[in-house]
Protein backbone atom coordinates (compact mmCIF):
# COMPACT_ATOMS: atom_id res chain seq x y z
CA UNK A 1 0.00 0.00 0.00
CA UNK A 2 2.81 2.43 0.86
CA UNK A 3 4.64 1.65 -2.38
CA UNK A 4 1.50 2.26 -4.42
CA UNK A 5 0.83 5.60 -2.72
CA UNK A 6 4.41 6.74 -3.27
CA UNK A 7 4.27 5.66 -6.91
CA UNK A 8 1.16 7.73 -7.55
CA UNK A 9 2.79 10.92 -6.29
CA UNK A 10 6.44 10.20 -7.10
CA UNK A 11 6.49 7.65 -9.92
CA UNK A 12 10.27 8.01 -10.39
CA UNK A 13 11.15 7.33 -6.73
CA UNK A 14 12.22 3.95 -5.37
CA UNK A 15 11.84 2.47 -1.91
CA UNK A 16 14.47 0.20 -0.35
CA UNK A 17 13.50 -2.69 1.88
CA UNK A 18 16.08 -4.82 3.71
CA UNK A 19 15.62 -8.56 3.22
CA UNK A 20 17.06 -9.45 6.61
CA UNK A 21 17.28 -12.31 9.10
CA UNK A 22 14.30 -14.71 8.95
CA UNK A 23 12.75 -12.53 6.23
CA UNK A 24 15.44 -13.61 3.76
CA UNK A 25 13.16 -16.52 2.82
CA UNK A 26 11.46 -15.30 -0.40
CA UNK A 27 7.65 -14.95 -0.27
CA UNK A 28 5.71 -17.59 -2.17
CA UNK A 29 2.50 -15.75 -2.94
CA UNK A 30 3.45 -12.06 -2.96
CA UNK A 31 5.36 -10.04 -5.53
CA UNK A 32 6.81 -6.70 -4.48
CA UNK A 33 5.72 -3.48 -6.14
CA UNK A 34 8.12 -2.61 -9.00
CA UNK A 35 9.29 0.57 -7.21
CA UNK A 36 10.57 -1.45 -4.22
CA UNK A 37 14.19 -2.59 -4.15
CA UNK A 38 14.54 -5.83 -2.20
CA UNK A 39 17.99 -5.47 -0.66
CA UNK A 40 19.21 -8.93 0.32
CA UNK A 41 21.45 -9.03 3.41
CA UNK A 42 24.52 -11.23 2.95
CA UNK A 43 27.83 -11.55 4.75
CA UNK A 44 30.55 -12.16 2.19
CA UNK A 45 33.10 -12.80 4.90
CA UNK A 46 31.12 -15.96 5.80
CA UNK A 47 31.26 -17.29 2.25
CA UNK A 48 34.54 -19.03 2.84
CA UNK A 49 32.09 -21.70 3.99
CA UNK A 50 30.77 -22.95 0.65
CA UNK A 51 27.55 -24.20 2.27
CA UNK A 52 26.65 -20.70 3.47
CA UNK A 53 27.59 -19.24 0.09
CA UNK A 54 25.42 -21.75 -1.77
CA UNK A 55 22.43 -21.15 0.50
CA UNK A 56 22.68 -17.37 0.09
CA UNK A 57 22.86 -17.75 -3.67
CA UNK A 58 19.81 -20.02 -3.66
CA UNK A 59 17.77 -17.54 -1.62
CA UNK A 60 18.86 -14.63 -3.79
CA UNK A 61 17.96 -16.48 -7.00
CA UNK A 62 14.52 -17.27 -5.60
CA UNK A 63 14.06 -13.65 -4.61
CA UNK A 64 14.03 -12.85 -8.33
CA UNK A 65 10.58 -14.43 -8.53
CA UNK A 66 9.23 -12.02 -5.92
CA UNK A 67 11.05 -8.76 -6.67
CA UNK A 68 11.73 -7.01 -9.95
CA UNK A 69 14.44 -4.82 -8.41
CA UNK A 70 17.06 -6.37 -6.20
CA UNK A 71 20.16 -5.24 -4.35
CA UNK A 72 22.69 -6.42 -1.79
CA UNK A 73 23.50 -5.22 1.71
CA UNK A 74 26.87 -6.65 2.75
CA UNK A 75 28.74 -6.48 6.06
CA UNK A 76 32.33 -5.31 5.79
CA UNK A 77 32.33 -4.96 9.59
CA UNK A 78 29.87 -6.26 12.15
CA UNK A 79 29.37 -6.76 15.85
CA UNK A 80 30.36 -10.43 15.89
CA UNK A 81 33.85 -9.73 14.51
CA UNK A 82 34.51 -6.23 15.76
CA UNK A 83 37.46 -4.90 13.77
CA UNK A 84 39.10 -8.27 13.17
CA UNK A 85 41.25 -8.30 10.00
CA UNK A 86 39.57 -10.63 7.52
CA UNK A 87 40.87 -11.66 4.12
CA UNK A 88 37.66 -11.87 2.13
CA UNK A 89 38.42 -9.45 -0.72
CA UNK A 90 38.75 -12.33 -3.21
CA UNK A 91 35.45 -13.80 -2.00
CA UNK A 92 33.78 -10.38 -2.30
CA UNK A 93 34.96 -9.96 -5.90
CA UNK A 94 33.54 -13.35 -6.81
CA UNK A 95 30.27 -12.53 -5.05
CA UNK A 96 29.82 -9.14 -6.68
CA UNK A 97 30.26 -10.68 -10.12
CA UNK A 98 27.71 -13.34 -9.19
CA UNK A 99 25.25 -10.83 -7.74
CA UNK A 100 25.37 -8.78 -10.93
CA UNK A 101 24.69 -11.84 -13.05
CA UNK A 102 21.68 -12.62 -10.83
CA UNK A 103 20.22 -9.21 -11.63
CA UNK A 104 21.19 -7.13 -8.60
CA UNK A 105 21.79 -3.48 -9.48
CA UNK A 106 22.06 -1.83 -6.05
CA UNK A 107 24.64 -2.26 -3.34
CA UNK A 108 25.33 -0.91 0.14
CA UNK A 109 27.55 -2.10 2.95
CA UNK A 110 27.95 -1.79 6.68
CA UNK A 111 31.43 -0.33 6.77
CA UNK A 112 33.97 1.18 9.12
CA UNK A 113 37.34 2.91 9.06
CA UNK A 114 39.43 -0.27 9.22
CA UNK A 115 41.59 0.53 6.19
CA UNK A 116 44.93 -0.53 7.70
CA UNK A 117 43.73 -4.10 8.05
CA UNK A 118 40.84 -4.44 5.59
CA UNK A 119 41.53 -1.71 3.05
CA UNK A 120 41.77 -4.18 0.19
CA UNK A 121 38.12 -5.12 0.73
CA UNK A 122 36.98 -1.52 0.30
CA UNK A 123 39.18 -1.00 -2.74
CA UNK A 124 37.93 -4.22 -4.32
CA UNK A 125 34.32 -3.16 -3.75
CA UNK A 126 34.91 0.23 -5.37
CA UNK A 127 36.52 -1.30 -8.46
CA UNK A 128 34.03 -4.14 -8.87
CA UNK A 129 30.98 -1.91 -8.42
CA UNK A 130 32.34 0.30 -11.19
CA UNK A 131 33.07 -2.65 -13.46
CA UNK A 132 31.81 -6.13 -12.45
CA UNK A 133 33.83 -7.69 -15.28
CA UNK A 134 37.09 -7.14 -13.39
CA UNK A 135 38.80 -9.93 -11.46
CA UNK A 136 40.44 -10.05 -8.06
CA UNK A 137 43.94 -10.76 -9.37
CA UNK A 138 43.92 -7.61 -11.49
CA UNK A 139 42.53 -5.52 -8.66
CA UNK A 140 45.16 -6.80 -6.23
CA UNK A 141 47.95 -6.08 -8.72
CA UNK A 142 46.63 -2.56 -9.28
CA UNK A 143 46.19 -1.92 -5.54
CA UNK A 144 49.76 -2.93 -4.75
CA UNK A 145 51.39 -1.33 -7.79
CA UNK A 146 49.61 2.02 -7.36
CA UNK A 147 50.04 2.12 -3.61
CA UNK A 148 53.45 0.53 -3.06
CA UNK A 149 55.40 0.87 -6.31
CA UNK A 150 58.63 -1.17 -6.16
CA UNK A 151 57.33 -2.91 -3.02
CA UNK A 152 54.28 -4.27 -4.88
CA UNK A 153 55.56 -7.86 -5.02
CA UNK A 154 56.03 -8.17 -1.27
CA UNK A 155 52.70 -6.49 -0.60
CA UNK A 156 50.86 -8.86 -2.95
CA UNK A 157 52.28 -11.74 -0.92
CA UNK A 158 51.17 -10.00 2.27
CA UNK A 159 47.55 -9.49 1.21
CA UNK A 160 47.29 -12.90 -0.45
CA UNK A 161 48.33 -14.53 2.82
CA UNK A 162 45.24 -13.03 4.46
CA UNK A 163 43.00 -14.32 1.65
CA UNK A 164 44.41 -17.83 1.83
CA UNK A 165 44.23 -17.96 5.62
CA UNK A 166 40.64 -16.73 5.81
CA UNK A 167 39.39 -18.98 3.02
CA UNK A 168 41.05 -22.18 4.22
CA UNK A 169 40.77 -22.04 8.01
CA UNK A 170 37.87 -24.01 9.50
CA UNK A 171 36.10 -21.53 11.79
CA UNK A 172 33.12 -23.73 12.63
CA UNK A 173 32.15 -23.81 16.30
CA UNK A 174 34.89 -21.49 17.54
CA UNK A 175 34.06 -18.69 19.93
CA UNK A 176 35.47 -15.34 18.77
CA UNK A 177 38.41 -15.24 21.20
CA UNK A 178 39.43 -18.81 20.34
CA UNK A 179 39.07 -18.05 16.64
CA UNK A 180 41.30 -14.96 16.66
CA UNK A 181 44.23 -16.67 18.38
CA UNK A 182 43.93 -19.86 16.30
CA UNK A 183 43.35 -18.11 12.97
CA UNK A 184 46.35 -15.81 13.36
CA UNK A 185 49.01 -17.60 15.44
CA UNK A 186 52.29 -15.92 16.30
CA UNK A 187 54.35 -17.70 13.62
CA UNK A 188 51.88 -16.67 10.91
CA UNK A 189 51.98 -13.04 12.03
CA UNK A 190 55.78 -13.11 12.11
CA UNK A 191 55.79 -14.18 8.46
CA UNK A 192 53.65 -11.14 7.63
CA UNK A 193 56.11 -8.86 9.44
CA UNK A 194 58.90 -10.34 7.31
CA UNK A 195 56.93 -9.47 4.16
CA UNK A 196 56.45 -5.91 5.35
CA UNK A 197 60.17 -5.66 6.06
CA UNK A 198 60.92 -6.90 2.54
CA UNK A 199 58.52 -4.26 1.23
CA UNK A 200 60.28 -1.57 3.26
CA UNK A 201 63.64 -2.51 1.75
CA UNK A 202 62.19 -2.62 -1.77
CA UNK A 203 60.61 0.83 -1.32
CA UNK A 204 64.01 2.42 -0.75
CA UNK A 205 63.88 6.09 0.20
CA UNK A 206 60.40 6.81 -1.19
CA UNK A 207 58.79 8.68 1.74
CA UNK A 208 55.21 8.32 0.52
CA UNK A 209 55.46 4.55 0.15
CA UNK A 210 57.26 4.31 3.50
CA UNK A 211 54.34 6.11 5.15
CA UNK A 212 51.83 3.71 3.57
CA UNK A 213 53.84 0.72 4.72
CA UNK A 214 53.93 2.12 8.24
CA UNK A 215 50.16 2.49 8.11
CA UNK A 216 49.77 -1.18 7.17
CA UNK A 217 52.31 -2.14 9.83
CA UNK A 218 50.13 -0.37 12.40
CA UNK A 219 47.23 -2.56 11.32
CA UNK A 220 49.36 -5.65 11.86
CA UNK A 221 50.35 -4.32 15.27
CA UNK A 222 46.67 -4.17 16.18
CA UNK A 223 46.31 -7.78 15.08
CA UNK A 224 49.32 -8.76 17.22
CA UNK A 225 47.81 -7.14 20.30
CA UNK A 226 44.34 -8.48 19.56
CA UNK A 227 45.50 -12.06 18.99
CA UNK A 228 47.72 -12.02 22.09
CA UNK A 229 44.89 -10.67 24.25
CA UNK A 230 42.44 -13.26 22.92
CA UNK A 231 44.96 -16.08 23.41
CA UNK A 232 45.62 -15.02 27.01
CA UNK A 233 41.89 -14.82 27.75
CA UNK A 234 41.20 -18.18 26.14
CA UNK A 235 44.01 -19.77 28.15
CA UNK A 236 41.95 -19.01 31.26
CA UNK A 237 38.95 -20.79 29.72
CA UNK A 238 41.17 -23.80 29.07
CA UNK A 239 41.91 -23.74 32.81
CA UNK A 240 38.23 -23.86 33.67
CA UNK A 241 37.04 -20.23 33.56
CA UNK A 242 33.40 -20.02 32.37
CA UNK A 243 33.53 -18.30 28.95
CA UNK A 244 30.02 -16.88 29.15
CA UNK A 245 29.28 -14.06 31.58
CA UNK A 246 25.99 -14.78 33.31
CA UNK A 247 24.03 -12.50 35.65
CA UNK A 248 26.46 -10.60 37.84
CA UNK A 249 29.45 -12.83 37.04
CA UNK A 250 29.27 -14.81 40.29
CA UNK A 251 30.46 -18.05 38.65
CA UNK A 252 33.42 -16.28 37.10
CA UNK A 253 34.32 -14.64 40.40
CA UNK A 254 34.22 -17.99 42.20
CA UNK A 255 36.49 -19.51 39.58
CA UNK A 256 38.99 -16.62 39.80
CA UNK A 257 39.06 -16.77 43.61
CA UNK A 258 39.91 -20.48 43.53
CA UNK A 259 42.37 -20.39 40.62
CA UNK A 260 45.90 -20.90 41.99
CA UNK A 261 47.99 -19.32 39.19
CA UNK A 262 47.57 -15.56 39.41
CA UNK A 263 50.34 -15.09 36.86
CA UNK A 264 48.05 -16.33 34.07
CA UNK A 265 45.35 -13.92 35.14
CA UNK A 266 47.94 -11.14 35.34
CA UNK A 267 49.13 -11.94 31.82
CA UNK A 268 45.58 -11.82 30.45
CA UNK A 269 44.85 -8.50 32.16
CA UNK A 270 48.11 -6.96 30.91
CA UNK A 271 47.54 -8.15 27.33
CA UNK A 272 44.04 -6.67 27.38
CA UNK A 273 45.39 -3.39 28.78
CA UNK A 274 48.01 -3.14 26.02
CA UNK A 275 45.36 -3.72 23.38
CA UNK A 276 42.99 -1.14 24.84
CA UNK A 277 45.77 1.44 25.12
CA UNK A 278 46.52 0.99 21.41
CA UNK A 279 42.83 1.28 20.51
CA UNK A 280 42.45 4.45 22.60
CA UNK A 281 45.33 6.13 20.76
CA UNK A 282 44.16 5.03 17.31
CA UNK A 283 40.38 5.28 17.53
CA UNK A 284 40.19 8.61 15.67
CA UNK A 285 41.89 7.53 12.47
CA UNK A 286 41.64 5.00 9.66
CA UNK A 287 43.39 2.02 11.23
CA UNK A 288 40.45 0.07 12.67
CA UNK A 289 36.68 0.27 13.07
CA UNK A 290 36.91 1.38 16.70
CA UNK A 291 33.17 1.61 17.27
CA UNK A 292 32.63 -1.95 16.10
CA UNK A 293 35.56 -3.13 18.22
CA UNK A 294 33.89 -1.64 21.30
CA UNK A 295 30.51 -3.03 20.23
CA UNK A 296 31.93 -6.56 20.11
CA UNK A 297 33.37 -6.25 23.61
CA UNK A 298 30.43 -4.56 25.30
CA UNK A 299 27.17 -5.47 23.62
CA UNK A 300 28.13 -9.00 22.51
CA UNK A 301 29.79 -9.81 25.83
CA UNK A 302 33.27 -10.25 24.43
CA UNK A 303 35.76 -11.71 26.89
CA UNK A 304 38.01 -8.64 26.62
CA UNK A 305 35.28 -6.42 28.08
CA UNK A 306 33.36 -6.88 31.34
CA UNK A 307 34.46 -10.53 31.51
CA UNK A 308 38.11 -9.51 31.89
CA UNK A 309 37.19 -6.76 34.36
CA UNK A 310 35.70 -9.38 36.68
CA UNK A 311 38.64 -11.77 36.28
CA UNK A 312 41.03 -8.95 37.12
CA UNK A 313 39.26 -8.16 40.38
CA UNK A 314 41.18 -10.99 42.06
CA UNK A 315 44.52 -9.26 41.49
CA UNK A 316 45.92 -7.13 44.29
CA UNK A 317 45.46 -3.40 43.80
CA UNK A 318 48.54 -1.39 42.93
CA UNK A 319 49.74 0.81 45.82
Amino acid sequence: AVAEQVARVYPDKLLVMLVYSVYRQPPRSVRLHPNVIAQFCAMSFLHADTRIAAEDRRLLAQLGDAAEQRGIYDYFVNGANGSLPRGFARILCRNLKDYYQLGCRYFAAQSGLDFAANGLVYYSAARMLWNPELDFEGILEDYCRAGFGPAAGAMQQYWMAFQERWENFDQAGLRHEALVSALYPAAWRQARRAELEAARIAAGDDAAIAARLEFVRDGLKFLDLYADACAAAWALVEHGAPPVLLDDGADLRRWAAAFPDLSLIQQAVVCRASLMEWVDTHRDGFWIAAMWFQYQQRLRRGMLGRWMDIVGEILPSEP
